[in-house]
């Protein structure tokens, strides 16, 4: 006869290797193993902001509101008492008394959607407590979505109305509500008198995350001991709370953020060590009103290029941070490259800010390449040895006055990445990040783990660098993204050179502010939101810009010309164009009359890591730091226009949006140093064709113009024709509200076919906005005041690292068709691959493949969006690349691209070459 209450034979975790059939975990241990966890991250890695706003909600203390919900958060596995779960183990199952009836075939439900029904069946059990009452839907809810999914309210309530379905029958439900009430016993909670209404308030999409990274502490398996299934609940609480400790400091919580503001000086250096003084624009933000409640604070940043304004934002970061304990900074840049290049600069700060005997402090890369960055690397490796070197690692947990300290060293906080931190879920969970921001989109849409990673941006400051004139698909995003990130106490700065009044509008709406009336307002700015009120700043620049503009034929061969003599007059000249084949076309040509030991090309169709060596050449030769001012080309795509601090003497670019054109004008002249006689002013050229008389160019037909939206380029380029120069920054607001402005700006005295091309391109534009609008808020999760409405949907939308994402998410620098990442293999007539063209160095494809061998593939990767190779390479199944890649899954999704003699073709598609010099070619 079983002598077992059959609560406690319901197990929550077995011995997968077989090694110990008979070992479980028992399920009341997990539950109470993730409660403590809970309530470890609340006193020790929450932040302030969210503590409060939790307690205010529920008008009870800190330390009450922690321990209670973190009850509710152990909870999050009870849909694992359920027959098909429980039958997995056999063992256990023997053990059932007859009563407990096990369906044959199981009738399969995921634990998580089960533990809502089973929650909501206790709410009306009378082991439940009164204060509950209709609360317990909405947290139910956001504790069974803990794996990242969510269901809809349809399929708990189904669960419920099934005497004899997934959830067991009689017996079992009765176990299951004993289980509750044990674990609650032992728990021995403080009940609100009230816990909400109708209305689902806001945090609960953060209680969500926190229940998901509660989850994941309480599994680290390795840091749990032993429980007997008989022992008392209430003991065991108590053990466990030392579990969870060991658990959240190995995987590198106990890092969490540690800014202090000792004073622009302290924070930035020269190359010498020697304190920079701040700019006018520094100085500004230095000095600028901080919230006296505990409201978050958004701040505008409008100012030219070369004002300094990353560093301005990061010691604004660092005062909000440092006011109140802050979980960290995330810096979220239009590209991968942007971030690279800001990854060094970024680490200094940090460093820097958290001054001597600060021990570790924990940052992450975060793109999808990351992994492949050397600077990545080193702060992994880092990691490793700063933990190996250690004596003794003092806990944080014995000392409330050492934050970050694991042992005084004397030296400067060591920027280091922890292990735990490098799935791509969990990046937002470091305290400090830097990477592109569709990192950050990606909690507002309907992908898997949107809120663990909203979740993570709770009261951080969140600072948004070079912020342009997106497209309507991104800037829903980004209002959507601004009202979560007010509701979870996120301080948000924005950082533009080029934003549209319009836009900034919609920004200051998205942040709660009621019909922000803006004139066309000074420029150079600041706008921020402070305590709800609205307050605007100037200051003075002394960046000054009068660049000539020129227009030049956008003929290959002219502009070869003008290339060569600009450079044998003694200029760094660079080249900016809209496409890849393009930029390869001009390379060519400007070698064969330059050569090839001052002439440069860089664009994103080279392989990764041909890529990155490329990109510390041109840093080398055309950067701040470079060694003197030979004349020097550079041929590049759009990756030279927001990517690289560079610096040109003459610069030459296709026609583009205004925008973007401004920002690759920023690096004509960025620095100051001698200039050859003949281009001591900046000169621009505008590579477009003149128009005939009353007509409009041929946008398709100008430097892959047609990559952009025509009526952009049709407004750029009318506007432009009214200057012989600009004068920056005066010419920043009128030049930008000229193409971007919501007045009238039908150009006069265009001949009747040329005015319907205008409207025609006008309502395209239209269509295609309102497209973008619908298909926004179709993906996007709902309003704070909606929240209720999130579990009327089926199933999530799209996966966290479905493709799919990354492609909707594109500003205006990005439009384009869907594209695939490849890896190139080099073959040989015996069938033999191998990484280079050369077919010297095997390519790694059996399995087992290390971490190093991966990266050698990694390294050989690109990015093709030529829609015909695209669907061909799609469709293609290679069968040992398929296998390899079930196998290893930082490899999922990409596919091979396989040359034969520097060659690749497939059925109905072009001819793909691989070029050393030239990167991807693509013959059309």
């Amino acid at each position: 006869m079983n002598i077992l209450e059959p609560w406690r034979i319901f197990w929550a975790k077995t011995d997968r290797s077989g090694q110990h059939p008979e070992w479980v975990r028992p399920l009341w241990a997990h539950l109470i193993d993730v409660a403590n966890a809970a309530e470890m991250l609340w006193n020790k890695y929450i932040p302030n902001s969210f503590r409060a706003q939790l307690s205010d909600a529920l008008y009870m203390d800190e330390q009450q509101v922690g321990h209670t919900l973190s009850l509710l958060i152990g909870l999050h596995d009870l849909g694992k008492a359920i027959p098909a779960f429980q039958g997995m183990h056999q063992v256990s199952k023997n053990k059932f008394p007859d009563e407990f009836y096990f369906h044959d075939p199981p009738r399969r439900v995921h634990h998580g959607y089960a533990t809502i029904a089973i929650m909501l069946q206790w709410s009306e059990s009378p082991y439940a407590p009164p204060e509950i009452g209709d609360s317990m839907e909405a947290i139910a809810a956001f504790v069974g979505f803990h794996h990242g999914r969510i269901c809809s309210r349809s399929e708990w309530y189904d669960l419920l109305e099934q005497t004899d379905g997934p959830l067991g029958n009689a017996s079992w439900r009765e176990a299951q509500q004993q289980l509750i009430h044990a674990v609650i016993s032992a728990w021995n909670p403080q009940w609100p008198k009230k816990f909400f209404g109708s209305t689902w308030p806001s945090w609960l999409l953060g209680f969500a995350g926190w229940t998901t990274l509660a989850d994941w502490i309480g599994s680290m398996g390795e840091h749990y001991g032993d429980v007997d299934v008989c022992d008392c609940l209430m003991d065991y609480t108590q053990t466990s709370i030392g579990y969870a400790r060991s658990a959240m400091q190995s995987a590198g919580l106990h890092l969490h953020s540690a800014l202090n503001d000792p004073g622009f000086g302290e924070l930035f250096q020269d190359s010498n060590g020697k304190p920079l003084s701040p700019r006018p624009l520094q100085n500004c933000l230095a000095n600028l009103e901080l919230p006296k409640t505990k409201s978050p604070m958004l701040t505008i940043v409008e100012a030219p290029t070369g004002e300094g304004k990353t560093e301005a934002s990061f010691y604004l970061a660092a005062r909000q941070q440092s006011q109140q304990r802050g979980s960290g900074i995330y810096v979220a840049m239009p590209t991968q490259a942007t971030s690279n290049g800001l990854l060094n600069r970024f680490k200094s700060f940090l460093s820097l800010s958290h001054g001597q005997d600060a021990g570790a402090v924990n940052m992450r890369l975060v793109h999808g390449n990351d992994h492949l960055h050397p600077d990545h690397q080193a702060m992994v490796s880092n990691y490793f040895n700063y933990y190996t070197n250690q004596q003794h690692l003092t806990s944080i947990f014995e000392d409330e006055t050492i934050s970050t300290n694991v042992n005084s060293t004397g030296e400067l906080g060591r920027v280091l990445t922890a292990t735990w931190f490098l799935p791509k879920k969990r990046a937002l969970l470091a305290p400090y990040g830097i990477g592109t921001v569709d990192q950050v989109f990606l909690g507002v849409l309907f992908a898997k783990h949107f809120f663990l990673r909203l979740f993570g941006l709770a009261g951080k400051t969140v600072i948004f660098d070079e912020v342009h004139a997106y497209d309507m698909y991104m800037s829903r995003l980004f209002e959507r993204l601004l009202v979560w990130l007010r509701e979870l106490g996120t301080h948000v700065i924005i950082l533009s050179a080029t934003l549209p009044i319009s836009m900034r509008l919609r920004f200051l709406k998205a942040w709660g502010v009621d019909d922000p009336v803006e004139e066309n307002s000074i420029y150079p700015g600041i706008l921020s939101v402070v305590d709800g009120k609205l307050i605007r700043d100037t200051f003075k620049t002394d960046q000054y810009q009068a660049a000539r503009i020129r227009w030049l034929s956008p003929n290959p061969e002219i502009i070869i010309d003008a290339i060569v003599h600009a450079y044998e007059e003694g200029a760094t000249v660079g080249v900016i164009v809209n496409t890849v084949d393009r930029a390869q076309a001009i390379f060519n040509l400007v070698r064969n009359r330059l050569g090839s030991e001052r002439t440069y090309l860089f664009h994103a169709r080279f392989p990764y890591g041909l890529r990155i060596e490329i990109e510390a050449q041109v840093r080398d030769h055309f950067g701040k730091s470079r060694l003197n001012c030979v004349g020097a080309v550079l041929i590049a795509t759009q990756v030279a226009e927001q990517s690289l601090d560079l610096d040109f003497d003459v610069l030459f670019s296709d026609l583009a949006p205004i925008d973007l054109l401004l920002q690759r004008a920023g690096r004509l002249h960025r620095h100051q140093r001698p200039r050859p006689v003949k281009y001591v002013d900046p000169i621009i050229y505008i590579l477009c064709s003149e128009a005939q008389k009353n007509e409009l160019p041929a946008i398709d037909k100008i430097g892959g113009g047609s990559v952009y939206n025509t009526l952009v380029m049709w407004k750029t380029w009318g506007l432009l024709h009214k200057y012989i120069r600009w004068e920056l920054p005066q010419h920043y607001r009128q030049l930008i509200e000229g193409v971007y402005g919501i007045s009238d700006d039908t150009p006069h005295n265009l001949s009747r076919r040329a005015s319907e091309e205008w409207e025609k391109a006008r309502e395209k534009s239209e269509n295609e906005s309102q497209k973008a609008k619908v298909a926004a808020e179709t993906r996007l999760i709902r309003k704070p005041n909606e929240l209720r409405k999130i579990v009327n949907i089926s199933e999530l939308i799209l996966e966290e690292d479905d493709e799919n994402i990354h492609r909707d998410l594109r500003a205006l620098t990005r439009l384009g068709e869907q594209s695939v990442n490849v890896i190139c293999l080099h073959q040989v007539k015996d069938g033999s691959y191998f990484m280079d063209i050369e077919c010297t160095i095997t390519a790694p494809l059996t399995l087992p493949l290390s971490h190093d061998q991966v990266k050698v593939l990694l390294y050989n990767s690109v990015r093709i969006g030529r829609k015909d190779i695209v669907t061909y390479l799609l469709s293609q199944r290679i069968p040992f690349w398929s296998s390899l890649t079930e196998e290893v899954s930082a490899l999922r999704g990409y596919k091979l691209l396989i040359f034969n003699n520097g060659e690749w073709y497939g059925e109905k598609t072009p001819i793909v070459r691989f070029d050393i010099d030239l990167g991807i070619v693509i013959h059309n």
